[in-house]
């Protein structure tokens, strides 16, 4: 068996190495060289673009070295044309004494490149070999040396820096202005070889999408008819604004006279999909092995939907598309994929998303073209299934099924493990999940990798899922607002990487036995306000990266110490801090060593605790001063966002503001708090709420005078946009010191100020944003939607 094995293997990695090899079929090897030429009046919708490029081009050349102008955009986007048109306007003939055109594609080979050049230069065969690099460069420098010159690459693909660095150095011989357009796929590309800022081509708008199609559809053979204009505008949006997949289709159309011909077309995409489609595959076949699994992958959300970077990246590594043996742990190379899917254009969209209510997390959104989504789709053939409608589910052949999204009103979990018997992902986008607890019809799957179900549940899934024998589970989701228990046979799940409970406002415990989930890297908690405590020992789960968060205990297993050895990222919100009862164990926690946390929330309650309750501590003394304790709790310097939530000293060390990456601070109902620390040295502080300290008399403390002991000099929080103080009767200064003049307390960009309850605040500083406009213009920074607008 073991011989066999060893041979099945061998053949697999055979097929491995044959796919890494890159393109192969004759499709990509005999793509047809591109030209110079158009004719401008059949382009539609690209003028703005053409206007900034020639502008660009035929303005002074700040320096002497040559410019790199880089378009970007995916497949059929018109790229070339756009370069076209650039190439042919009259003031860039009259601006630049040599125009020359090379389409580069598949290979970046520099001697072939400069013969091109060469020979578009003379206009004929220069005879001169290949092969001998210095004849080759003695021609090139003859033939451009003292000329300003436009040369086209199009159609680049090299990311090798070398390679271009071989041929810039050739190139940057010509006179002053000498420039270089690439036109490319690959964002990396435009990078490595743009000196200037990159042209990003969008695709068309709705209007310019059917000016195109209307053209080359209705010609003089096809007349314009009302129901043949309605099916052709909801072809037109098939075609997600493409110009490539719109002239083909126009094109089509145009052949074709009946309304029932149109409406065919419509119903079966096919036909003119086999043209668009071979050209986005160019992109896909330059792509390794295991990055064509992971686009292959997005075949299973349904068209326009919104992907996160980080779930994506943990589906992936629960269906093992992420090569183990690569430099970094599995999120970094993930994370790595997805960039560089973006930055070859197979995803598009892609942002920051702020997080909600102020204090979570930002997170990264994208979407897929719609043509995109159809390359994926042919690639996967029928291994992956978006069903829509529950009836879909009858009417798909369930065989070959490998990943299954899921947008209806209601899924029978039972029918779905039934029906998909293969399945390694099952993810639940939208909808209710129902079942009936009937022993003797227990799915038998145990082929899941990933099972996603962050709905409402109309039943106790808990009790109809087959968690024990999900063996091979990685990804568990179930976030849910009604659930208040798990089964203990979660805990043996032993290959589990990612475990998401978002939310479960009434879950009271997690499983005791956590600590054996030794695989577990994510563990997302945020949300679960019921939560009293943790399972015992989660500090021997050596894998762990995200743990949101965590409620101190004061028996073995349970203290703050657990932390130790985590190396924790993302968010984490520590509780019931007020247990601590030896600065030791909060030294333990080794908090400045988890350099890749970037939001901290320190409570000394639990999330609903009042201040009584977390000043008597029970029926507990103190037996440690709080100012230790937090002083020993100081996180690493990179921290992005802190929190300090119902803490009992007096003043606050703040670590003695090295904070100096903090951008967000939030402190609240610190109801004992005097003073806090010179908050206005946080070089990057954008965010600053405080809020329920009773005791605190003025925002900044410390004396600030000038060097040689005069006046007081000026107090400036330079990067501060966003400042709430609400409920502090006793502040009446804004520091110390202070005596009524404004003009010594500063906030140069501050564009938004909210003041509530703070009787004894009289003076407001120094706004230059605020006071040149009206106060009912003013928008908040980043505004948390539980307070009404002042």
């Amino acid at each position: 068996m073991s011989r066999k094995l060893k041979d099945v293997v061998g053949r697999i990695d055979d097929l491995v190495t044959s796919f890494d090899k890159g393109p192969q079929d004759e499709q990509v090897v005999n793509r047809d060289p591109t030209h110079s030429y158009v004719i401008e009046s059949e382009v539609v919708g690209r003028g703005e673009d053409k206007e900034k490029l020639v502008k660009l081009l035929t303005e002074a050349s700040p320096t002497n070295n040559l410019r790199v102008l880089p378009i970007i955009g995916m497949g059929g986007l018109g790229k070339t044309t756009l370069a076209q048109m650039v190439y042919n306007d009259p003031r860039v003939e009259k601006h630049f004494k040599l125009l020359i055109w090379v389409c580069v594609s598949q290979e970046f080979r520099v001697p072939h490149l400069i013969k091109l050049i060469i020979d578009t230069v003379i206009n004929e065969d220069s005879k001169v070999p290949c092969d001998n690099m210095q004849l080759l460069q003695n021609r090139l420098r003859k033939e451009i040396s003292g000329q300003r010159y436009l040369l086209v690459l199009d159609d680049v693909w090299n990311d090798k820096k070398d390679k271009w660095e071989q041929l810039r150095v050739l190139l940057n011989c010509g006179d002053l202005g000498r420039t270089v357009i690439v036109t490319t796929r690959d964002v990396r590309v435009a990078s490595i070889m743009g000196t200037v800022q990159s042209n990003i081509l969008g695709c068309l708008g709705e209007e310019d999408s059917w000016t195109l199609f209307h053209k080359r559809a209705f010609t003089e053979g096809i007349k314009e008819r009302l129901e043949l204009v309605e099916i052709g505008k909801n072809l037109v949006q098939n075609c997600g604004g493409l110009p490539l997949a719109i002239k083909t289709l126009g094109g089509l159309m145009s052949n074709k006279h009946d309304v029932h011909e149109w409406s065919a077309v419509l119903e079966q995409s096919t036909t003119w999909n086999n043209e668009v489609l071979p050209i986005l595959r160019l992109s896909y076949d330059h792509l390794p092995s295991y990055m064509k699994q992971c686009f292959a992958f997005c075949a299973v959300f349904p068209k326009d939907f919104v992907m996160v970077k980080e779930k994506l990246v943990q589906y992936w590594m629960a269906n093992g598309f992420i090569p183990s043996e690569m430099p970094g742990n599995l999120e970094m190379t993930g994370s790595d994929i997805f960039d560089e899917l973006a930055w070859r254009s197979f995803f598009q969209d892609v942002k920051q998303v702020l997080g909600e209510h102020g204090y979570q997390p930002n997170k990264t959104t994208c979407k897929m073209h719609d043509l995109m989504h159809d390359l994926a789709q042919s690639v996967m053939r029928d291994e992956c299934l978006s069903l829509q409608e529950s009836s879909q589910i009858h009417n798909t052949p369930q065989c070959n099924v490998r990943h299954i999204s899921w947008e209806c009103v209601s899924i029978h979990i039972y029918k779905a493990f039934e029906c998909f018997p293969v399945a390694r992902s099952l993810i639940i986008n939208k909808g209710d999940v129902i079942g009936t607890k009937e022993k003797n019809k227990v799915p038998k799957s145990n082929s899941l990798r990933v099972l996603d179900l962050p709905i409402y549940h109309k039943e106790l899934v808990m009790e109809i899922v087959p968690f024990g024998k999900l063996k091979h589970l990685r990804y568990l989701n179930l976030s849910c607002r009604i659930m208040r228990t798990l089964p203990d046979a979660i805990t043996t799940l032993y290959l589990l990487q990612t475990f998401r409970l978002h939310n479960c406002f009434h879950l009271s415990e997690l499983p005791k036995g956590m600590r054996y989930m030794m695989s577990l890297r994510h563990l997302y908690i945020e949300g679960c306000s019921q939560l009293q405590s943790m399972p015992p020992s989660l500090g021997e789960l050596k894998f762990l990266q995200t743990l949101s968060c965590y409620i101190v205990g004061i028996g073995e297993g349970n203290k703050i110490g657990e932390l130790n050895t985590l190396n924790l990222g993302g968010q984490l919100e520590v509780y019931n801090l007020r247990e601590i009862s030896d600065v030791r164990d909060a030294k333990e926690a080794n908090m400045a060593s988890k350099q890749n946390l970037d939001r901290l929330i320190l409570c000394w309650g639990m999330r609903n605790s009042s201040v009584q309750d977390v000043e008597s501590n029970g029926s507990k003394t103190i037996v440690v001063d709080p100012f230790d304790v937090l002083d020993a709790l100081k996180p690493c310097s990179k921290l992005k966002a802190l929190e300090i939530n119902g803490y009992i000293g007096d003043n606050f060390p703040i670590w003695r503001t090295g904070l100096e990456n903090l951008v967000e601070l939030y402190i609240i109902k610190c109801r004992r708090c005097t003073n806090l620390p010179p908050l206005h040295r946080l070089p990057l502080l954008q965010v600053l709420h405080i809020k329920y300290l009773d005791n605190l008399r003025q925002l900044c403390c410390g004396v600030f005078m000038s060097a040689e002991g005069g006046e007081v000099s000026a107090i400036t929080f330079p990067s501060l946009k966003s400042l709430e103080l609400h409920e502090m009767a006793n502040l009446n200064c804004w520091y110390e010191g202070d005596i009524g003049d404004k003009s010594r307390l500063i906030f140069p960009v501050l564009n938004y100020l909210d003041i509530r309850d703070c009787p004894k605040l009289s003076a407001i500083p120094v706004t230059p944003l605020l006071e040149t406009r009206p106060c009912r213009s003013v928008e908040p920074y980043n505004w948390n939607n539980n307070y009404p607008k002042p």
